[in-house]
């Protein structure tokens, strides 16, 4: 006589796969959602740090580069002795050697504004540059242009305010792209000690005792021209001390017999 098992093998119904079906692609979706999350986590946190580190390098570029400046001082029939350095609230000229960390002394002309690029239509922080020169007089015409006596060439301002010679080609550097907003501001302190903050440094005499940059990057939230009233990203206050401003260039170079040219 044969004998049933007592627990017979059985299968699972249709309900009971369905229902494990259902599990595993519940949790397979939670699985996606968690990877598609700290992915965007992951780019949002480096994202982040990336800007960190270029608003870091800007003000440092900046920093380094204008308290390099050099105050050349030139005789000039016009307006007597003046300095190598005159800007706007939107653009500052001044003399100083290429702004890294290796460089073999030469001076150059620098321009630090804000540029329109055409196709993104979005503001760029740009420096201009062309080498200084040096071994003639300077003179000023009578619409104030800055004339050099040995080849009458004008030292000219763009749209822009910042400064070039016809003859001499001007190179470009991209410092920063989408900028909403580069601010300067000039603090002095005259022959009488008033101390004053002006947004527009003339050719003169003096030379600025501290420098203030304000800079506000583009926040992406918006784009340029629109009615968005949302700010964009403002890098902290940057005040710059000019390591150079009270030493007497002018001096050493007419002891060394070459005059110092505007």
């Amino acid at each position: 006589m044969k004998t049933r098992p007592s627990n017979p093998a059985r299968g699972f119904t249709l309900v009971e796969l369905q229902i494990a079906l259902l599990i595993v692609a519940v949790m397979a979706a939670l699985m996606a959602g968690a990877l598609r999350l700290s992915s965007k986590t992951w780019t949002t946190v480096n994202n982040q740090q990336d800007g960190v580190e270029h608003r870091y390098f800007l003000a440092q570029y900046l920093r380094r580069h204008l308290s390099n400046a050099r105050f050349m001082r030139v005789t000039t029939e016009d307006h007597g002795s003046v300095t190598s350095f005159f800007g706007n609230e939107e653009t500052v000229n001044f003399v100083a050697p290429w702004p890294a960390f290796h460089n073999d002394g030469e001076l150059f002309w620098w321009s630090i504004g804000m540029e329109e690029d055409e196709e993104t239509r979005q503001n760029n922080l740009v420096a201009s540059y062309f080498p200084y020169t040096t071994g003639a007089l300077a003179s000023f015409s009578s619409d104030s242009r800055i004339l050099a006596e040995s080849n009458t060439e004008a030292l000219k301002f763009d749209k822009n305010g910042a400064i070039y010679l016809e003859e001499v080609e001007r190179k470009q550097i991209a410092v920063a792209e989408g900028i909403e907003k580069f601010e300067l501001a000039y603090f002095y302190r005259d022959e009488e000690g008033i101390q004053k903050w002006v947004k527009e440094w003339e050719v003169g005499s003096l030379t600025p005792l501290v420098i203030q940059i304000k800079v506000v990057l583009y926040s992406g939230a918006k784009e340029p021209g629109s009615t968005d009233n949302r700010s964009g990203l403002a890098l902290p206050e940057i005040v710059i001390q000019p390591r150079f401003a009270d030493q007497k260039l002018h001096l050493q170079a007419l002891e060394s017999g070459h005059e110092q040219p505007l």
